[in-house]
């Protein structure tokens, strides 16, 4: 199986995206920001990368990238804070949005088990392709999975990924609920 991660926003203090498959949307990304691959601190590199099942005895069955060049293994892992729990991983929420001006993931075990149910753990080989995020990428929260109709991602056919948001009343920061 090959699926997609696409990085829709590159922050200070995190990086956001979304994992999709020919079948759509699965759930949405928190990792590190950019720190030039430096381990713990760093997201990874774009590129394609293999994905294996592995059992650790703390967290039993997972996913993990086992051939990043220059870091150990990353493992896909649910998350809540990119600073906090996406370290030496790709955090996984169902939905993303902000408190206190940081991303904060939602639904993260909901997320990952939807996740190893589209990667079967006796089939493979999987594959995923890493995006950088666009040149211009609208700031978010995220929950694309439950977006009304008229917030929905089109592509107008010129190449160019565009995104539609509403404001947060609370917030004042754009919003897919």
């Amino acid at each position: 199986m090959r699926f997609t991660l696409q990085r829709i926003e590159q922050l200070p203090y995190a990086t956001v995206g979304r994992i999709l498959t020919e079948l759509g949307h699965i759930c949405m990304t928190l990792e590190q920001p950019w720190r030039d691959n430096r381990p713990a601190v760093s997201c990874i590199p774009p590129g394609e990368y293999q994905v294996r099942w592995g059992v650790n005895e703390k967290w039993g069955p997972t996913l993990y990238l086992p051939s990043v060049p220059g870091r150990g293994l990353i493992r896909f892992k649910e998350t809540e804070l990119a600073y906090r729990d996406a370290r030496s991983a790709i955090g996984i929420a169902r939905g993303i949005e902000f408190r206190d001006g940081e991303p904060y993931g939602l639904d993260g075990g909901m997320a990952l088990d939807a996740l190893k149910l589209r990667l079967p753990y006796r089939g493979g080989p999987h594959f995923v392709k890493i995006l950088p995020p666009p040149i211009a990428a609208v700031p978010g929260p995220y929950h694309s999975s439950e977006a009304p109709a008229e917030s929905r991602e089109s592509n107008d056919g010129s190449g160019s990924l565009k995104l539609a948001f509403r404001l947060d009343s609370r917030s004042n920061r754009p919003s897919i609920r």
